[in-house]
């Protein structure tokens, strides 16, 4: 959830436009196909709007707790990132629009 608002954060202080978001690393699948693999990882730490960022980390908060306290840090952290990963990929290959969000 840090590392969200952190990026938000980050956002704010760049114009914000759909330009500024795809800047940040939105998922648009023309880049992703040039090369720009960081783009499978990154929508996941981005956000649209504050309430966007809200809701997100409070679904976070909700399970994300239990789900490291069974599993262990380092294993929440891989299944975390793992699931962006997948989540972006299906994007990816489901939908040629712009997205982004761990939504």
């Amino acid at each position: 959830m840090v590392i969200n608002a952190l990026c938000y954060a980050l956002q704010l202080l760049s114009q914000d436009s759909a330009l500024s978001l795809t800047l940040w690393g939105a998922k648009v699948n023309s880049l992703i196909a040039s090369g720009q693999l960081w783009r499978l990882i990154t929508p996941a730490f981005l956000h649209s709007s504050l309430l966007h960022l809200v809701v997100n980390s409070y679904a976070l908060n909700s399970f994300c707790p239990h789900v490291e306290l069974v599993a262990g840090s380092q294993r929440f952290s891989v299944l975390y990132l793992t699931s962006a990963f997948t989540g972006t990929l299906a994007s990816y290959a489901l939908t040629s629009a712009p997205s982004l969000g761990a939504s």
